[in-house]
């Protein structure tokens, strides 16, 4: 009788192993997408990072230099060999080399109201590794 026994039992450990190995690769499988998954929306988060310091970058740049900034020089480029024209080139140098190529960033004209004038920057760049393509950050302030 415990011939029997043995015999109808044999081979039942093998499927168990088999079901555990097929329980633990969906496991994997599934950490792995997640990993995936973490991997691309701190992409995402690290290019908004950097977006929203190249804004203050050029705001601060823009507040080292109010009266072109009041005259609209950050905006429509300025006059070759100016302060603004030379901030705009390293910034628009710093947004290519941080964000990609395919980024651009602009400044709105100074919309002027009494001793103050208030500003648009944007800043647009491509992300198809994140969630949306492409993205956008835009800081508003006021000198």
């Amino acid at each position: 009788m415990t011939k029997l026994r043995r015999k109808r039992a044999s081979g039942f450990t093998l499927v168990e192993v088999l079901v555990a190995l097929v329980v633990l690769s969906i496991g994997l499988l599934g950490i792995a997408s997640l990993q995936l998954s973490s991997l691309r929306w701190n992409h995402g988060a690290s290019k908004r990072s950097q977006a929203t310091l190249l804004a203050y970058d050029i705001l601060d740049r823009m507040r080292a230099n109010p009266t072109a900034a009041r005259q609209g020089e950050y905006s429509t480029g300025g006059t070759p060999g100016t302060v603004a024209t030379a901030d705009l080139a390293a910034w628009r140098n710093n947004i290519t080399a941080s964000l990609g190529p395919d980024a651009t960033g602009t400044v709105s004209a100074p919309d002027a109201t009494g001793t103050t004038a208030r500003f648009g920057i944007t800043i647009t760049w491509d992300d198809s590794k994140g969630q949306e393509d492409p993205l956008s950050f835009t800081l508003r302030s006021q000198l």
